[in-house]
């Protein structure tokens, strides 16, 4: 599962581009995309020509991504660059692994190896091997959830961004 606008920095073309490979690999898996935007006819196109209608889900915009993202065995995140991403998150609360590209901020929130896993970003061939992998490893991809779910009670707490917050004004005031 992919959560996004359909715009070009998400990355939604490599996707489907790599998804070719993953089918070829595990033809059982499916990709599900789910947003709207400027781009969707376009990878509607993409995803017809490349004989990929029964394996490649352009559903449009789906006002509760939840229910499908608890369902989903992991994750995708194909942006090229992102200001944060909350699907990261949003992810983790649902215990997923996450396949991302290595860009930022996928790269400052996901630990790879730990609870998700980073290709080069915008290559196609690593981002299909990744996927193909962690979908093999259920116990994996289990357990690098459960590390997400763990980094965001933790770490992405609301008394530890407060802190942070009043640190970086108490910084200004005293400059």
């Amino acid at each position: 599962l992919i959560v996004g606008r359909l715009v070009g920095f998400k990355g939604h073309n490599l996707l489907i581009e790599a998804w070719k490979k993953v089918h070829a690999a595990a033809p059982e898996l499916k990709l599900c995309i789910a947003g709207n935007g400027e781009l969707y006819e376009v990878l509607d196109k993409q995803i017809k020509d490349a004989g990929q209608e029964n394996n490649v889900l352009l559903l449009g915009h789906v006002p509760n991504p939840h229910p499908r993202m608890q369902r989903s065995v992991f994750t995708l995140v194909t942006s090229v660059w992102e200001g944060f991403g909350l699907i990261l998150l949003e992810s983790w609360l649902h215990k997923k692994a996450i396949v991302a590209f290595d860009a930022p901020a996928m790269n400052e929130v996901i630990d790879h190896g730990v609870n998700g896993l980073l290709s080069p970003a915008g290559d196609t061939d690593d981002l299909a091997k990744q996927i193909v992998y962690l979908y093999r490893e259920p116990g994996l991809a289990a357990k690098y959830g459960e590390n997400g779910y763990q980094k965001l009670h933790n770490y992405y707490t609301l008394s530890r961004m407060t802190d942070e917050t009043v640190e970086v004004y108490n910084q200004i005031i005293n400059r």
